[in-house]
């Protein structure tokens, strides 16, 4: 069995969520009651993130994979996967690919925001 994951790269023009009134948890507490309040502790920039990775990947991403500013991290192309190695697999099958580069875009967060409030 091969494994394959596909990790989204894509720089955004982006704003500090908690800087604005209209994140603010007191005006839109409905922002955290998707997630059945088990965020409450979380920024709201943490549970954009969150929002973000079901949103991109349609709700199929690792569900153990809850992101936050201290656990995000990114793989580096033409190095291996660890996790690829320790199932097995060569260091060519588990090297970092990149699929698609960026075409230089950076769409802006508010494509992403209105979703988020509404979601």
């Amino acid at each position: 069995m091969v494994w394959k994951w596909n990790h989204i790269y894509l720089p955004i023009q982006a704003m500090v969520l908690e800087e604005y009134e209209l994140f603010s948890k007191n005006k839109f507490p409905c922002l955290f009651l998707n997630y059945n309040g088990k965020y409450s502790g979380y920024l709201v920039s943490e549970v954009f993130l969150l929002f973000s990775k079901d949103y991109f990947t349609l709700g199929k991403a690792d569900p153990q994979h809850i992101p936050k500013y201290g656990n995000c991290l990114v793989r580096i192309p033409n190095t291996c996967n660890s996790k690829c190695i320790s199932r097995g697999l060569s260091d060519e099958e588990s090297k970092v690919k990149t699929i698609q580069a960026w075409n230089g875009y950076r769409p802006p967060i508010q494509l992403l925001t209105k979703e988020f409030r509404t979601g």
